[in-house]
């Protein structure tokens, strides 16, 4: 049998294909299905099974500039409006941008209503550009909150939430509000040490500190 392609294009030895049809076999498959994965053109229907199969961790890469808190679960259960959010919500907040609204912000991966996501929170070891940050996401496999997903992290798991720092609610630089000075602000959410919470924007541009994070999703 020749190499089975890997997800991402790049090749396997016989050993990891060996492996990989074992846990087909567990999972109950048969020898002329497997057939047809190892048959298919291009590989397609191989990579689509190592992706599910091989761990989820070969399909991210391990960083050490940053720090992960906390990773749980939570399910969309419906689209959020900003504009009701802030209405509903604004006295619970120590302090709300007014600005964190609909009409500014317009999330490049929107969050469809009956889906479950996974969250995770990572912090960086030191000073970090936005971009950078956007890298980090990227090599995740992360999908981008802006704001509609810190609110909704917020309505739903906020208590998950580590307190004391402030995690920002990244999305791509087109796709956040532009303010009077032109520059483009970031969603920042956070919770001060008497346990009230901020929802405030902060400069695109700017280098973050250390104390910032940043909060993103993958499917469940």
């Amino acid at each position: 049998m020749g190499n089975v392609s890997k997800n991402g294009g790049e090749t396997i030895g016989l050993h990891q294909a060996d492996e990989f049809i074992a846990k087909l076999e567990r999972a109950g498959l048969t020898r002329n299905w497997m057939q047809e994965v190892i048959a298919s053109k291009n590989n397609a229907l191989a990579d689509k099974m190592m992706a599910v199969i091989l761990p989820e961790v070969s399909q991210t890469e391990n960083d050490s500039r940053f720090e992960k808190l906390v990773e749980f679960e939570i399910e969309i259960s419906n689209s959020l409006s900003l504009d009701k959010f802030q209405s509903e919500n604004e006295k619970k907040f120590y302090g709300f941008n007014s600005d964190i609204k609909d009409q500014n912000f317009k999330p490049s991966q929107p969050l469809a209503s009956g889906v479950r996501k996974k969250v995770f929170v990572y912090q960086a070891k030191g000073s970090m550009s936005s971009e950078d940050y956007l890298n980090f996401i990227a090599s995740q496999n992360g999908q981008l909150p802006n704001a509609h997903g810190l609110a909704i992290v917020w309505q739903q798991a906020k208590e998950k939430l580590p307190q004391g720092i402030w995690i920002l609610g990244l999305d791509q630089k087109a796709n956040l509000f532009r303010d009077s000075d032109g520059c483009r602000r970031v969603p920042r959410l956070g919770q001060d040490s008497d346990g009230g919470w901020l929802f405030y924007l902060s400069g695109f541009e700017s280098d973050w500190h250390s104390d910032r994070c940043v909060l993103f999703f993958r499917d469940c």
